[in-house]
């Protein structure tokens, strides 16, 4: 068995996104950009204009990315009065940046980034940046509908800026149209999509993910301890990758990642299975893959009560629960594609045995019995409420296994990649 080392485990591999912040209304929603980039494994710096620090101050994104905030020219003592350690910060930060995204951005912004005008950091930090730029614009919807703006767009985009947004909806000046803000999970996504490999691009992958519950009587069921992390960090892993993603999920503690072909909501495993049955096999464009990250119920009442059981007087009482199995989802999408091998199919499976000789055992059995193509493996005290994981990859030879450890983000990212290698190109 072979580990794979995982890249966000080495600090330097953090993504460096560089954040412009401009003076549309939607600058409040700046810090929890900054926030949200936090939480996704980026190191952030931020450059607020001059218009912009009327709305939100600097003091606040210092204290959440512990860097200072670049805002004028010249206003920066970085080495103090040695002219040897003196930084240039529109250049020095332009380098330093893997990703700079501007949110929001203006009209006046992109008039100027059209033009090549650099008469604010931001600006001229732009122009020496030679990462991908991102905009996520917010205005007024008959400013985005603009000749000119549109005109500015149209060459901003043939440039290779990217743009995220805006979306359409109620706007701080009273109208209605398109000119909010993009959603900070689409920005989000945006920035975790730019500079990743698009190796999933034009696949259609399934991914049934969270617990399933199976009803006792109207007010209770039978459940597990799943919160759906792990397979939002799949979807989120999958998407970035650039497939089209439609998730067939339970009862989740988590929201469902951004940008998703499809959302499926349902509640007990035979819910599950019939979900499952339209959309692998009935959808378009046709499934590449299925992921089931979901805990489905091995076993469901045999009898679901009309009413709500009572409990009788005597505190010695036992109460009997007669069970019945739920079908096996997995086994079943196996058997229907034959010998087509098509859609490709990973399934999970959670275990109690300690790490060992035993646990992967299990594992390589299991993969066998389900005829998957890949097993990911892992134990339940390694990953219920947890945003950390350990899992074992079970191919489709005994031989092949690994372990990998580390977020389930990263963790999801490696079994992506392993299902890229699967698939092949489009």
């Amino acid at each position: 068995m072979t580990s794979i080392p995982l890249k966000e485990i080495s600090p330097r591999s953090r993504r460096r996104v560089l954040l412009g912040v401009t003076g549309s209304i939607a600058a409040y929603k700046a810090p929890e950009i900054v926030r949200r980039l936090q939480d996704d494994g980026c190191e952030v710096r931020v450059i607020v204009t001059h218009a912009a620090r009327q709305i939100v101050g600097p003091a606040l994104f210092e204290a959440l990315t512990g860097t200072r905030c670049m805002g004028e020219f010249w206003d920066s003592d970085v080495g103090g009065s040695d002219p040897e350690k003196v930084e240039i910060e529109h250049i020095s930060w332009g380098d330093w940046a893997d990703c700079l995204i501007i949110a929001p951005a203006t009209a006046d912004c992109l008039a100027k980034m059209r033009l090549g005008i650099a008469d604010t950091p931001l600006l001229a930090t732009v122009l020496a940046a030679r990462c991908p730029i991102i905009v996520a614009p917010a205005m007024n919807c008959h400013m985005w509908g603009s000749v000119p703006n549109q005109e500015h767009i149209t060459v901003l985009r043939d440039r290779g800026v990217i743009f995220v947004g805006p979306s359409e909806g109620s706007l701080a000046c009273g109208w209605e149209g398109a000119g909010r803000l993009a959603e900070v999970d689409a920005i989000v996504g945006k920035i975790r999509e730019v500079g990743t490999p698009q190796t999933l691009a034009g696949h259609h992958i399934v991914v049934a993910l969270g617990p399933t519950r199976e009803r006792i009587d109207p007010v209770r069921y039978i459940s597990n301890r799943s919160s759906g992390k792990m397979g939002c960090a799949i979807i989120e892993a999958a998407r970035a990758r650039g497939a089209i993603v439609t998730a067939v999920h339970g009862p989740l503690s988590v929201p469902l990642p951004y940008g998703l072909h499809r959302a499926i909501e349902i509640e007990s495993a035979r819910d599950m299975a019939d979900a499952l049955d339209m959309v692998v096999w009935h959808s378009s464009p046709s499934v590449s893959a299925v992921v089931m990250a979901a805990a489905v119920a091995d076993y469901r009442p045999a009898v679901m009560l009309s009413e709500k059981h009572k409990r009788g007087g005597d505190d010695g009482e036992t109460c009997s629960l007669v069970l019945e199995q739920n079908p096996d989802i997995l086994a079943s999408l196996s058997r229907r594609r034959g010998g087509a091998r098509s859609p490709l199919l990973i399934g999970f499976a959670v275990e109690t045995i300690p790490h060992g000789a035993e646990l992967i055992s299990e594992f390589q059995r299991k993969r066998r019995a389900k005829g998957v193509d890949l097993l990911v493996g892992n134990r339940g005290d390694d990953a219920f409420d947890r945003d950390t994981t350990v899992a074992y990859l079970v191919a489709g030879t005994d031989t092949q296994s690994r372990r990998v450890e580390g977020t389930k983000r990263a963790v999801s990212g490696v079994i992506m990649e392993r299902l890229a290698e699967m698939l092949g190109p489009n």
